[in-house]
């Protein structure tokens, strides 16, 4: 079983290609139980999203990508992370940050999400690192495993991963964590999977 959770649709106006009513389409007839959009910092084809994958029988998962404020010494540099709406009050959480970002922090024509709205509005979200535009991702690919573990650490992960431990490369650089508790709720660093 497959499910798309990181999707650029045509709302993801430089991004994104992909029609809805294709990708739900092509969901469906591969028998996806469930599939997300996750356009850029917007939540524009939501409702379309979700009519068209009601209609053929997917479960609709709305998210957006972020762009999140630094989380390093660098302040201009900024991160993405995907965050997937998981209850009624995630969607309005989402709504909220997206809101904040496009009206009280906008850099470059972007909206920027600070990393104290993310912690006040994280109930019901699902966050994802990012692969390498996260900042974990980022940082382990400019070879610091030390940032790396200092972001995760920041953020308090709960490991979602598939295969390897919490201390490799892999582990860090794909695993997606709940935003809704603020401790270490998952296994250990020594935990083998």
């Amino acid at each position: 079983m497959f499910v798309h959770l990181r999707l650029h649709s045509e709302f993801s106006v430089v991004d994104g290609t992909n029609r809805i009513d294709e990708v739900v389409k092509a969901a469906a007839a591969d028998q996806q139980p469930a599939l997300a959009i996750t356009d850029i910092n917007n939540l524009f084809g939501g409702i379309k999203f979700y009519k068209e994958a009601r209609g053929k029988g997917v479960k609709p998962v709305l998210g957006a990508e972020i762009y999140l404020e630094s989380l390093t010494q660098d302040a201009a540099q900024t991160s993405r992370m995907v965050l997937l709406v998981q209850t009624h009050q995630g969607y309005l959480n989402l709504c909220e940050l997206l809101s904040r970002g496009w009206t009280q922090n906008v850099h470059k024509a972007v909206a920027v999400i600070k990393l104290e709205w993310l912690q006040e509005l994280s109930q019901g979200l699902i966050a994802l690192s990012g692969a390498q535009a996260g900042a974990v991702g980022q940082a382990l690919v400019q070879g610091d495993k030390f940032v790396a573990r200092n972001i995760q650490d920041l953020v308090h992960p709960t490991i979602l991963c598939n295969g390897g431990s919490l201390q490799s490369d892999a582990c860090l650089f794909t695993c997606a964590f709940s935003l809704n508790s603020l401790s270490l709720t998952g296994p250990t660093a020594s935990t083998k999977w």
